[in-house]
Order: C-alpha cells, then sequence, then structure tokens
C-alpha cells in the first residue's frame, strides 16, 4: 500500500619544512625526531565525489563475486525479514550512496527476491526489501564494516523508494525513504527513517506525505482530493535522542455534501500540521494530526 553520492576520501599530508640554523644551541634527540616522524597525518573531512563512481566500488566490496557490473546489480542470499534463520535468493541494486561526516560509507540497495537467473517475481503489491551496508576505507580499499539486511518492506512493484539523506540529531546520519505506489487511480507515498548511526538499525517512522486521487476523480466520484505534508526534522532539545519530525500539511478535498446522493462535490482547503516525537524505539504523533487521506 505505497509508492514510491563518494568516492575514495582523501588523505592529505601536510609536510613542513625545516630551517637549518649554523650553531643549533643543542642537538635534537633522535627519538624525538623519529617519533614526530612516525605520527600519522591529520585527516580531512571526507569529500563528496560523484555517486555514479561510488556505487560500483562499495557494491563489488559488499557483493564480492555476486556482483554483475554488466548489469550493475549482485545475485545473493539474504535472510528473510521476519525469520532471520531463513535465507532466500535476492537481487540487488543500488539506491543511493554516500560518504558521511564520520568517514563511513553509505550504501543503500534494493531486494527483490529471484530465481537462480535473477528472474524476479514482483507484482503491484510487492514491496522492495531495504538494505544498508556501512563500509570504511582501509589501504584504499573499502572494507565492509556494517550490514543491516531486510529491514523494511517499503513500496510497491518490488520497489523500496527514493533515499534523501538527513541529520536526525549531531552525530547522528540519518536515513529518509520516500516511497509509495498508485492503486486504481489512488496514489500515496509513504516517509520512512532510519538511523544510520544505530548498530541495531530498524524502521522508526511511517508515516503517509502525500495522496491523491487524480487518476480516480470523475464526474460522479463522491469524494476527491490531493493533500500534501512539507516534512523537516528539528534541532533536539536537551535530553532528546532525536529532533521531532514536523509536518505542515496542504491542499484541497471536494466531497458531496453528506447525505446528498449526487451534485456538484464542495471543495474544501486543507491546512495543518503534525508533530512526532521519538519514544520507546520509534517516533509517535505528539501533537496535531496527519491530515493525508490513506488510499
Amino acid at each position: 500500500m505505497m509508492r514510491f553520492s563518494v568516492g575514495l576520501i582523501c588523505l592529505p599530508l601536510i609536510l613542513s619544512g625545516c630551517s637549518r640554523d649554523k650553531a643549533p644551541a643543542a642537538p635534537v634527540p633522535q627519538a624525538g625526531a623519529s617519533a614526530a616522524a612516525a605520527a600519522p597525518a591529520p585527516m580531512s573531512a571526507p569529500v563528496a565525489v560523484d555517486e555514479k563512481v561510488l556505487l560500483p566500488q562499495l557494491m563489488q566490496a559488499v557483493f564480492a563475486d555476486a556482483y554483475r557490473p554488466a548489469s550493475k546489480d549482485a545475485l545473493t542470499e539474504l535472510p528473510e525479514p521476519d525469520e532471520r534463520s531463513v535465507r532466500s535468493l535476492h537481487l540487488i541494486t543500488p539506491t543511493a550512496a554516500k560518504v558521511l561526516e564520520n568517514g563511513l560509507a553509505a550504501l543503500v540497495v534494493n531486494g527483490e527476491m529471484a530465481d537462480e537467473q535473477g528472474i524476479t517475481s514482483t507484482a503491484h503489491v510487492t514491496p522492495g526489501r531495504l538494505s544498508v551496508y556501512l563500509l570504511r576505507q582501509e589501504n584504499g580499499q573499502w572494507v565492509l564494516l556494517r550490514r543491516h539486511e531486510n529491514v523494511a518492506e517499503l513500496g510497491s512493484m518490488g520497489q523500496s523508494g527514493s533515499a534523501q539523506w538527513v541529520t536526525l540529531a549531531p552525530g547522528k546520519p540519518g536515513l529518509a525513504m520516500l516511497h509509495g505506489g498508485t492503486w486504481q487511480g489512488y496514489s500515496i507515498r509513504f516517509l520512512s527513517l532510519f538511523d544510520l548511526s544505530d548498530e541495531n538499525m530498524r524502521h522508526m517512522l511511517g508515516e503517509q506525505v502525500e495522496s491523491d486521487s487524480e487518476g480516480a476523480c470523475g464526474p460522479e466520484t463522491s469524494e476527491c482530493w490531493q493533500v500534501a505534508g512539507n516534512w523537516r526534522i528539528a534541532a533536539p532539545a536537551e535530553g532528546q535522542r532525536y529532533g521531532d519530525v514536523l509536518m505542515d500539511f496542504s491542499g484541497a478535498r471536494e466531497a458531496l455534501p453528506q447525505g446528498a446522493e449526487g451534485g456538484k462535490r464542495v471543495k474544501h482547503a486543507v491546512k495543518g500540521s503534525a508533530r512526532y516525537s521519538y519514544r520507546d524505539g520509534a517516533y509517535k504523533l505528539v501533537s496535531g494530526a496527519n491530515l493525508v487521506p490513506g488510499v
């Protein structure tokens, strides 16, 4: 029921020149010189590069021989979302990648169940399976650090949606997935949030942020609408693990007057807001209301 970059980090080496004195007051101890020479060069902030360059590097590092460069995908087994001891063959396609402020690289992929030839059996109602991998650089190579496989089933037609990079709190990079679908002319999109710094990554929010009846609204339709929510993450207050999610809704709904069997629909503006706070492992509505109609 839903619709829906980054390359090698440069480590600059700062070389400092030494002036020669004609008559130094005292010799420089050798041990001190050796220690100074062995001191590591300071690390710079990660350099953002073209996502197209990073994606194949990370796919190769994570999936090794299962990665197929020609088709830019991988065919491999992943644990089932609800029964982790059971593994099934999946076709893996990259969604997004980025080098985070902490120097780690995040790879977001979509998974679909497939046969040994990589043929999927995706239907309209089939969600995509979201997996996230965290990698670090060692000796110029990306090395897998953490894997979060099939952490959520999102979207439709086997696709888990599009990714956006967000900040949930200082030092806590986040992943926002926008996903949904269209059914018989009714479309809807959801927002899902994940903490990339959490070693036990989980689905923390799944709320509708947009829907419409554009493909199903005709002269005889009793109700039509188009409503969207503009969302953002606020800076966390003292003591909060993550910032609140704020949504401002706007749009319009048209409906026949109550009890009427025909006639002209009456149009009403939609305007309002909602606030979600992180409590007990998930974001929960604490004020306002989500005004996006379900489908």
